[in-house]
């Protein structure tokens, strides 16, 4: 078991290290991370309709772990709902103005899910998650613009179930029905690739260094820094 432990969390990442991006699609200078941030629903241009919550909830955590002082998910999700916004394809009707103020946060965190799509046909197997996100302030100046995409042929599926499993051993505790969907989705790997990729190219809270790259020294991608996410992840 802990070989194919091992091996599953090897694979995934080498797909998390693998082609990430050098620079974002915009970063406005001098950037600094706002005081407080909302995660909005994300919009979906996929006939999937679990994506943009299961991609959410990995963006939400990655600016947390960035050090960035986000709005409450149950809080976004009810005072939204108060002005009768419900999901990310009726975000275009308000104005980043009414959002942020809403919501009492300085800045908005915008998602658009743009694929998200695995086929097989016999023994190949072709994925592909694309993510568009984008932080406004709060009067609707852009701060930050990066689309990333993950694609991959011929994944082991199997791995990426033990990975699930392993994660949720060491106490991958998130509340609500989300949390197995997400692990146990054929596109976790993806999902978590893409919002990865997004990150690599995002300063963390306070610095200037990017929240994909805190990887304490000494750490290694295979073992701790796994172990510190789903940890992390509660």
């Amino acid at each position: 078991m802990r070989t194919i432990r091992a091996a599953a969390l090897a694979g995934l990442a080498a797909l998390l290290l693998g082609g990430c991006s050098a620079k974002p699609d915009y970063l406005r200078k001098p950037y600094s991370a706002p005081p407080r941030i909302a995660v909005l629903p994300f919009s979906n241009q996929t006939n999937n309709i679990e994506a943009p919550a299961l991609l959410q909830i990995l963006a939400r955590q990655g600016l947390e772990r960035g050090g960035y002082a986000v709005v409450p998910a149950a809080e976004v999700e009810a005072k939204l709902k108060d002005i009768g916004i419900t999901d990310g394809g009726q975000l275009p009707s308000k104005k980043p103005e009414e959002l942020a103020a809403a919501l009492g946060a300085s800045a908005l965190f915008y998602g658009e899910v743009r694929d998200f799509s695995y086929v097989t046909l016999g023994v190949y197997q072709k994925r592909s998650v694309v993510l568009a996100g984008s932080i406004l302030e709060a009067d609707g100046t852009p701060e930050w613009r990066h689309v990333s995409t993950a694609r991959r042929s011929e994944i082991n599926l199997e791995a990426a179930r033990n990975l699930g499993e392993f994660g949720k051993s060491l106490g991958w505790q998130l509340a609500g029905k989300w949390v197995e969907k997400l692990v146990a989705h054929p596109l976790y790997p993806e999902m978590v690739r893409c919002v990865h990729d997004l990150y690599m190219v995002l300063p963390r809270a306070g610095s200037t260094r990017p929240i994909g790259t805190l990887l304490p020294r000494g750490y290694d991608v295979t073992g701790d820094f796994w172990r510190d996410v789903f940890t992390d992840l509660k």
